[in-house]
């Protein structure tokens, strides 16, 4: 969809930042707002337009401090940031870091605790063609594994050969949603 369609919104009802002002939405079977969806909460994972960590914190701080919210332990902080290839930065402070490190530092936050739902807001937004290749294998992979990845995303040339089914959000509005035939 385009500027204003309701994809960001859409996500913001499925993390339950925003209840529905009219309707009904359930994630994993449950309405992502309520007291019992704790559960449901800790099996998405969520990648935001606009990523802010703390400048101060290195990666690896930040993304132990993440973990420790849910959970998860010092040693799959490591093997996320290895995977998503700043290893040899860890320690660096997320200040130093590059609009394509600090997304990788995000969707390294975003795998934490290995969700059953990935969502990712525009997720190529400044990254360069590298990066862009890097992240949609990392899409196909997570899609193989078993892991449903939701996508918001102005461009269908550049999600098409990734998308198993594709929704147009227009005004709010699901207007086509199915295979891309």
């Amino acid at each position: 969809g385009h500027n204003g369609a309701g994809k960001t919104t859409l996500i913001k009802l499925m993390l339950g930042l925003t209840r529905p002002t009219g309707g009904e939405i359930a994630v994993l079977g449950e309405a992502p707002d309520s007291r019992r969806a704790v559960a449901t909460r800790r099996a998405v994972g969520y990648l935001p337009e606009s990523i802010a960590f703390h400048g101060a914190m290195s990666a690896r701080q930040t993304l132990r401090f993440y973990a420790g919210l849910i959970g998860e332990n010092a040693k799959r902080c490591e093997e996320l940031l290895a995977a998503v290839g700043l290893a040899e930065v860890a320690g660096n402070r997320v200040r130093t870091f590059s609009k394509g490190m600090r997304q990788r530092l995000g969707i390294a936050q975003a795998l934490l605790g290995q969700p059953k739902i990935l969502l990712l807001d525009e997720p190529t937004t400044g990254l360069d063609p590298a990066l862009r290749r890097w992240l949609w294998q990392l899409v196909d992979e997570q899609r193989e594994a078993g892991t449903t990845v939701v996508i918001s995303s102005h461009s269908l040339h550049e999600i098409e050969s990734h998308a198993d089914r594709i929704g147009i959000l227009e005004h709010g509005r699901l207007k086509v949603f199915g295979s891309l035939d």
